[in-house]
């Protein structure tokens, strides 16, 4: 019969999770994933519990994330479509282990299937699930639910033991052993075995720290007075719980106001809904509502702000302690004597959560609307302004870049990414004293600053500044030797400057760090010698470049490119549309694979492909002009003008179309 459910499980949780291997690798997963030399190498297994997570920030400390990613890079390198499968898997074992852990305390198979299924189908975990570096939460659950599930089994050893494991997941694991004091007070477990069983735990709990605070120093420091963040604690635990039933407005990266007095409006009242429903408890008195209740409270605590953490809220703080919450509901419905209501509401909520999840997976698929969505619901959240400023900028839309850099440091002064993006932004505009003044002030903060001290070391190989340019590129190494992106700057540096000799040496250094970084170098000078008409050549470096890394889309649309200038147009065809099935929302590929469509005189699969890559980026204006210049070939020369004028209002500088343009006037006229 378990087995039946479990399928269902597995089922269930793959068809609403199915359109989250569309999903690329975003936000963290970059840092996380594709720059993380640490997980490219058996190597560094036990490095990796020396090293903060991300190895950059010392925030924390999540070896077995690491791990469980150091697994995933063996098995898919970098398809991230397989990182979606076990983030996937990992969350169907959350749910078993907790139709099993519900049963075992309830001992109503109902009730265990129904609130799993709930969990299961819920659109807040899409912060765990969908996104990638969301999984520490899911590992975390695993492991404090396992070692739940071994205590109710009274087997006390392995207990402990997958207990230490949740802490290598997350930091929130700490609040397991004041679940396990409510539980062994709650059930009244007196026993000594129960004791000494709750000793260990905290004994692994003073190792964990100390063995963290010798990687990552403890820092309890926040902004918000103790006050205001308790205040604050009282109006999110009901926040949560609207959130559970009706997760509506979803979105990363929320911005709230801290309460400064309790007379404040939502305090209040969200002080008097807690009296009301903790005196709805104790009225009860019933022993399931109690305990799943308390449940909800225990596992909510560590993200309660109460203890500063890296947010306020977020969706995915909830998840273990939602689980408290999907029990009572489906319960209360249970008591309910007519039983065509429970089911009717139980199959509608499943129903209609795995419609919303769904949905809400499909936004994830497109960056720009992703990060547009945040800052619609949120519009103080200076990262998102900063990552979709990211984003224009790679596609060459630098006024609108700096405008998002300017905006996420009006809201966050602070914020040395957007600082050193807007310097980047000075520095192609050619304003380097711009770019200089912000970039020293950021290196006052941190002197070793690895983007801040790059940039500074560009701006001097511009002005001919070799010395002082190699000096800034050695500084960024000194104190973050791990980022191979640094490597390979200096790489090019010395092949720059012909120093063809210190350039091999950085080469073998980097291929003993991360191996797969090479591909970068083989692409850049896959892409020099593309640009030099030495074909040949770009064509061997680029398959080198995908030899190590065969799912990005950068690599196969240069590939594309160059077989294009080969005139090999059937294989770059197929090359451009091996690109758009990794990346289907690449506004460049399509453009690229119009032009080429009209090469071959195929005027529908041009206008088509050229389009959608418009449509993907509507101030694009190489892609305005080449469908308009498919137009003014076909004589069709009113779209043609609206095209060209659209391509030179968007980039004035823009003299072909110009040229272009004024031909079209003369003819009509």
């Amino acid at each position: 019969m378990k087995f039946k459910y479990y399928l269902l499980f597995f089922l269930l949780g793959t068809i609403v999770y199915i359109n989250s291997f569309s999903v690329k690798f975003i936000w963290d997963d970059r840092a996380l994933i594709l720059k993380n030399p640490l997980i490219k190498n058996f190597v560094y297994f036990f490095k990796i519990f020396k090293t903060p997570l991300t190895f950059l920030h010392s925030t924390f400390y999540r070896p077995l994330q690491n791990l469980s990613f150091m697994l995933d890079f063996f098995l898919y390198k970098f398809n991230y479509r397989g990182y979606h499968l076990t983030n996937i898997i990992l969350h169907i074992l959350v749910c078993i282990l907790l139709f099993k852990i519900i049963f075992l305390l309830t001992q109503n198979q109902s009730l265990s299937l129904f609130s799993s299924l709930l969990f299961l189908v819920s659109p807040l975990w899409t912060e765990v699930v969908t996104y990638i570096s969301g999984r520490a939460d899911s590992l975390m659950a695993i492991f404090i639910l396992s070692s739940f599930l071994f205590l109710l089994k009274r087997r006390f050893i392995l207990s402990s033991f997958f207990y230490l494991l949740s802490l290598f997941s997350k930091e929130a694991a700490l609040i397991y052993p004041f679940f396990i004091i409510f539980y062994l007070l709650f059930f009244k477990r007196k026993e000594k075995i129960y004791i000494s069983y709750l000793f260990s735990l905290l004994s692994l709990s003073f190792f964990y720290l100390a063995l963290r605070n010798s990687v990552i120093k403890i820092s309890l420091s926040s902004s918000f007075s103790l006050y205001q963040r308790i205040l604050f604690f009282i109006t999110a635990i009901p926040r949560y719980l609207f959130l559970i039933f009706f997760p509506v407005n979803q979105h990363m990266s929320y911005t709230v106001k801290i309460p400064s007095s309790f007379l404040e409006k939502e305090v209040i009242f969200s002080f008097l809904f807690l009296i009301l429903l903790l005196s709805f408890i104790l009225f009860k008195k019933d022993k399931i509502i109690t305990f799943f209740f308390a449940w909800y409270l225990i596992f909510l605590l560590p993200y309660s702000g109460i203890i500063p953490i890296n947010a306020f809220f977020a969706e995915h703080f909830v998840y273990l302690s939602s689980c408290g919450i999907f029990v009572i509901f489906i319960y209360l419905l249970q008591k309910i004597k007519f039983k065509l209501i429970p089911h009717f509401l139980i199959i509608s909520y499943i129903f209609i959560f795995s419609l919303a999840t769904l949905r809400y997976n499909f936004l994830w698929k497109d960056e720009i609307h992703f990060y547009k969505r945040i800052i619609r619901l949120s519009p103080n959240s200076f990262c998102a302004y900063n990552n979709l400023g990211v984003i224009y900028l790679n596609q060459g839309n630098i006024d609108k870049a700096s405008q998002l850099f300017k905006k996420a440091l009006k809201i966050y002064p602070q914020f040395s990414k957007a600082k050193i993006n807007l310097a980047y932004v000075y520095f192609l505009k050619g304003e380097v004293s711009s770019a200089k003044k912000i970039i020293e002030e950021v290196l006052k903060e941190n002197p070793y600053h690895p983007l801040a001290c790059n940039l500074l070391a560009d701006i001097y190989l511009k002005e001919k500044k070799y010395k002082k340019a190699e000096y800034f590129y050695k500084r960024a190494l000194k104190k973050n030797p791990l980022i191979s992106s640094l490597w390979i700057d200096l790489f090019f540096f010395y092949q720059e400057i012909k120093e063809t000799k210190k350039a091999e040496e950085i080469k073998k250094k980097l291929e003993k760090l991360d191996k797969f970084s090479l591909a970068k170098i083989y692409f850049f000078q896959a892409k020099n010698f593309w640009k030099d008409n030495n074909l040949e050549k770009a064509l061997f470096k680029i398959k080198e470049a995908i030899a190590i890394d065969s799912f990005n889309s950068e690599y196969y649309n240069l590939y594309a490119c160059i077989l294009k200038k080969m005139k090999r147009y059937k294989e770059a065809i197929f090359i451009y549309k091996k690109a758009l099935s990794i990346d289907p929302f690449n506004a460049h590929i399509y453009n690229n694979l119009g032009n080429l469509w009209a090469i071959k005189k195929d005027f529908a699969k041009a206008e088509k492909n050229l389009k959608k890559a418009i449509a993907l980026n509507k101030k694009f204006p190489e892609a305005y002009f080449n469908l308009g210049l498919l137009y003014f070939e076909n004589r069709r020369f009113k779209e043609a003008k609206k095209m060209f004028e659209k391509a030179v209002f968007l980039n004035p500088q823009f003299k072909l179309a110009q040229t272009y343009l004024n031909k079209i006037k003369n003819t009509l006229n």
